[in-house]
């Protein structure tokens, strides 16, 4: 996405506010499909840095599109082009990265049927997180019945005889 011109002459050689000059570029990427229907618009943050404007702003752009129907807030996630009816494509969650990560080790053969996986520590020490993002990981592989928890044991690998839904497959739709 590029900024927009900075002195957009509208009507009377008047300059556009600036939440509306970043809702026009917006608008300009949506129509030209470098944002697709049920993907996410850069986050507030990364608006701010780019355009180098407030908070503020960025959200009265955001606030404009959404009046003009063209994307969709999902509150605490992402707003996302297109009509709410469109499926979601978000980016992989740190979690869901780990979890695929410790899959392909399994599927892989670098960890076999009764290994005890890394504690919840030592995952978050490996992968750089927060530990409740490896917990949230241990609880994704869990659900895909990968591995087994034994309380105050640990955590342990099952037998997989055929590959477990995906945990994440290149962006994960809602």
């Amino acid at each position: 996405m590029r900024p927009p011109p900075v002195d957009a002459p509208q009507g009377g050689g008047r300059s556009a506010p600036i939440y509306r000059q970043i809702a026009d570029q917006i608008t300009v990427d949506i129509r030209a499909g470098n944002l697709l229907p049920g993907h996410p618009i850069p986050s507030e943050s990364e608006l701010v840095r780019h355009y180098g404007a407030s908070r503020a702003t960025v959200r009265q752009a955001v606030a404009l599109l959404r009046e003009q129907g063209l994307v969709y807030t999902v509150r605490t996630e992402a707003s996302y082009v297109g009509p709410p009816s469109a499926p979601r494509v978000r980016p992989a969650q740190r979690c869901e990265r780990i979890a695929d990560d410790i899959l392909g080790k399994i599927q892989r053969g670098d960890l076999r049927p009764g290994d005890r996986l890394p504690t919840e520590v030592e995952m978050a020490a490996e992968y750089g997180v927060a530990r409740n993002t490896a917990r949230a990981a241990i609880a994704l592989l869990r659900d895909a019945s990968c591995v087994r928890t034994q309380p105050c044991k640990g955590t342990f690998v099952t037998k997989i005889t055929d590959p477990p839904p995906h945990t994440h497959a290149g962006g994960a739709t809602r």
